[in-house]
């Protein structure tokens, strides 16, 4: 009523249930909600992953003709596995996560390192 509203008691109107179209309403624009964010959430995902091409053995990335900068300490042993790598393969002194700040600090041609 004029006078409850008036007064600013909103608390003593009744509170009504809604009815069945009204909840059937509401439920669908609840799941229209989560399909919509759950596809979101999906593409984010699926760009995130798929960024950057991935290689599955360190002959990929030869062939690739991508240079791998490994640690003077495992050089010679990696050379002896992949003798056929000595143009893709750049001795670098320090330990791995060394050499990985320096890729990160730095443009060079390293694409991976061991």
């Amino acid at each position: 009523s004029i006078k409850s509203c008036a007064a600013a008691d909103v608390f003593s109107s009744t509170i009504r249930n809604p009815s069945t179209p009204e909840k059937v309403v509401v439920a669908g624009f609840v799941i229209f909600a989560l399909i919509v964010l759950t596809a979101y959430t999906a593409t984010s995902a699926a760009f995130l992953v798929s960024i950057e091409k991935s290689y599955g053995s360190l002959d990929e990335v030869i062939s690739a003709n991508k240079v791998v900068c490994v640690s003077e300490m495992v050089y010679d042993f990696v050379l002896q596995d992949h003798p056929h790598a000595v143009s893709s393969l750049y001795g670098v002194p320090g330990s791995t996560s060394e050499i990985l700040d320096m890729m990160q600090a730095s443009d060079n041609d390293c694409y991976g390192t061991i």
